[in-house]
């Protein structure tokens, strides 16, 4: 069987300067022990992101860095509905009309920025079957919406509606926990004969240092047991793509 772990990062504050120095110094570390994240980006163009201060000329230069980095870029969109000068929008707004605006357009973004959209997290966990839909009427191959950080549902790796569905089972405290309760392998999804892990944080938490070094640890832990870390994009497409 072989074993998998996915750092999938919900990448939301990344014009912010103090942030982006530890991120720059984190992907030393990447590189080093060839770890390549899945670095899940909103769509910092939004009006509702605007209205907040967000620097879009500093994203670009910012995703460029990591795609050249050996990093992976997919789409995270919250379904905020838009105002212009309204931080964030006007809250959620789950109607078909919206959620697929928002993901026609932050896809659009996304692509306008040379990167391929296979993947796709939802702001606040915010999912249905509809979504998945609309979602696989897109093009989208895979989402990673479905919240089971707490491991309350038995839930697996399965296709819903023609979209891949990977439930999230770990972040970095709750994975570190278990790894000292011999517990960690209860986070580990079993599907097609691999074993994989996804484990889910926001980029601003790595302004702590309590989960920047936790998150070192864990990578240093796993790489000596020869885990392989991998982007959701290459699990996919090894394991779970059809053949050309």
């Amino acid at each position: 069987m072989k074993r998998y772990i996915c750092l999938i990062i919900h990448t939301e504050r990344l014009h912010d300067d103090k942030l982006w120095k530890k991120i720059q110094k984190l992907l030393k570390i990447f590189k080093k022990l060839n770890v390549r994240a899945s670095w899940f980006s909103i769509n910092p163009a939004f009006s509702g992101y605007q209205a907040m201060g967000f620097d879009e000329a500093k994203w670009k230069e910012r995703l460029k860095f990591l795609a050249e980095n050996n990093q992976f870029i997919e789409q995270h969109s919250h379904f905020y509905k838009g105002e212009e000068g309204v931080p964030k929008g006007k809250g959620y707004d789950l109607s078909p009309e919206n959620v697929l605006k928002r993901i026609r357009e932050d896809g659009k973004w996304m692509r306008d920025q040379g990167y391929e959209v296979k993947g796709f997290i939802s702001g606040a966990w915010k999912i249905n079957e509809e979504i998945l839909k609309i979602l696989a009427k897109e093009g989208y191959k895979y989402d990673l919406s479905q919240n089971n950080l707490d491991l309350k549902e038995d839930l697996s790796i399965r296709e819903i509606d023609g979209i891949l569905e990977i439930p999230a089972t770990a972040n970095i405290k709750r994975l570190f926990l278990d790894f000292f309760t011999a517990r960690f392998s209860r986070r580990f999804l079993k599907f097609r004969g691999n074993s994989i892990c996804p484990v889910h944080f926001h980029d601003y938490d790595l302004v702590s240092k309590l989960n920047y070094w936790l998150l070192i640890f864990l990578i240093l832990i796993f790489t000596l047991l020869k885990y392989k870390f991998t982007s959701i994009k290459e699990f996919y497409d090894r394991n779970f793509a059809p053949p050309s």
